[in-house]
């Protein structure tokens, strides 16, 4: 029987690389060594490089059950913005039309002497280029300052879809008040006027 010295006496045997076969690691080295090595970059699917299609432009007819065209409560999320298209020269300011509810709601477009066209072209004297495709490209409708008469009036345009006057269809030219809601789609637009009775810019010359 060994001595509990022998032990000790017992030479050091020093292990050199060559000494060893394979990798000597525990299982729990070689998985960190897999993990901390370099995996290849993934290559994106031809799919993932692939625009979005474009938004359709063609106007959207408006259908019973569908949205109604009154006034609805909307949230507005602070961290989206909708950019509005550059305002059109109308010259000497008469009035405006303010978005109060749908796509590009708070936006302002200034209105001119005579007629001023709206729809969702950029042509239009109001662009109204918000999303809302149950508008008109062009001439949807018109709002029309009479400055010898200093009234002003709407008209429907050549679209399909109606506009509305204060929820009543307009069908022919028909003079509107100021704060007049109008609505086109899912648009709702309120007049703002400039010009009245008692101030028109042809007296100030």
């Amino acid at each position: 029987m060994p001595k509990d010295n022998d032990f000790f006496e017992q030479k050091t045997r020093v292990i050199r690389p060559s000494d060893t076969e394979g990798d000597a690691r525990s299982p729990e080295d070689n998985a960190t060594r897999v993990l901390n090595s370099s995996a290849p970059t993934a290559t994106p699917s031809p799919a993932q490089n692939t625009p979005p299609a474009p938004p359709s432009t063609a106007t959207r007819v408006w259908q019973p059950g569908g949205t109604a065209p009154e006034e609805k409560s909307e949230t507005i999320d602070p961290g989206v913005t909708t950019s509005a298209p550059a305002a059109a020269d109308v010259g000497f300011v008469i009035g405006w039309i303010v978005i109060t509810h749908g796509p590009g709601r708070g936006k302002s477009f200034p209105l001119g002497y005579g007629w001023n066209s709206i729809g969702r072209e950029d042509s239009q004297d109001v662009c109204l280029s918000f999303g809302d495709e149950q508008i008109s490209r062009e001439n949807h409708c018109a709002i029309t300052y009479d400055g010898k008469n200093r009234a002003y009036y709407i008209q429907h345009g050549g679209g399909r879809n109606i506009t509305y006057l204060n929820d009543s269809p307009v069908l022919a030219p028909t003079e509107i008040e100021d704060e007049a809601v109008i609505a086109l789609g899912d648009t709702i637009l309120k007049l703002v006027k400039f010009c009245t009775a008692s101030f028109d810019w042809q007296d100030h010359t």
